[in-house]
């Protein structure tokens, strides 16, 4: 399974076929890794709490459907189904209060991408997928914009790290009219806003919105359509 977008990042070969990539992300009190679990393997999650995002397959001893994640309050098996899965794993290692904090293991960085708003730069790369993080500050509002037109496809979606904000859809690109408003809390994942038919993928205009304190969150886009 191809894994790439950053210089340094790399599979770790683990017991029972299963693999991790290394060096880890780390930042704001977490350490995150993609791992890849063969047909029915066993992985165990050792720490204090997770959150655990399924990007591919099956889980069959955990309530997680595919782009849906789970905020595990302590660590344990974990059991892949019959075509394996992939996960991304982020090991909560206490709340340090800096959602825009330094970044250490993979050679990632923050790039500025409006006032007070940042993403990482390159992107993860794994199974078609693209990873990112974002931090808006405080109340920050990211831009109402719409996928629909870009070059290449992909089905988006976001999973809260710390803080709180809020997706929201609009009728119009000027956001007079409000449709939905979805909070954003730590270890949740919405659910899609776009549709799917086929290889077409359409997306209402929203945007994402931070909580008073700001907001840091990933930000997965899936291109296997």
């Amino acid at each position: 399974m191809e894994l790439g977008g950053v210089q340094n990042i790399r599979w770790k070969k683990c017991k029972g076929g299963i693999k991790e990539s290394r060096p880890s992300l780390q930042t704001s009190g977490y350490s995150m890794n993609i791992v890849y679990m063969p047909p029915n393997a066993e992985y165990e999650l050792k720490g204090r709490e997770f959150i655990v995002c399924l990007l591919r397959g099956s889980i069959v001893n955990l309530p997680l459907s595919i782009r849906k994640s789970l905020l595990l309050e302590k660590g344990g098996l974990l059991k892949s189904g019959e075509n394996g899965c992939l996960l991304f794993v982020c090991r909560d290692e206490g709340d340090n209060n800096k959602y825009f904090d330094d970044i250490f293991g993979i050679e990632i960085k923050w790039s500025k991408y409006d006032t007070n708003m940042h993403r990482t730069v390159p992107r993860i790369r794994v199974d078609k997928y693209r990873i990112n993080l974002w931090y808006l500050g405080p109340n920050k509002h990211g831009g109402i914009h719409n996928h629909s037109n870009d070059p290449v496809p992909f089905v988006e979606f976001h999973t809260q790290l710390r803080g709180n904000g809020w997706m929201v859809k609009y009728a119009d690109e000027k956001g007079e009219k409000e449709l939905e408003r979805v909070e954003m809390v730590r270890g949740y994942t919405h659910d899609l806003f776009c549709s799917v038919k086929g290889k077409k993928i359409t997306y209402p205009w929203h945007e994402y919105i931070a909580g008073e304190n700001g907001s840091l969150f990933i930000v997965f886009e899936d291109t296997r359509i």
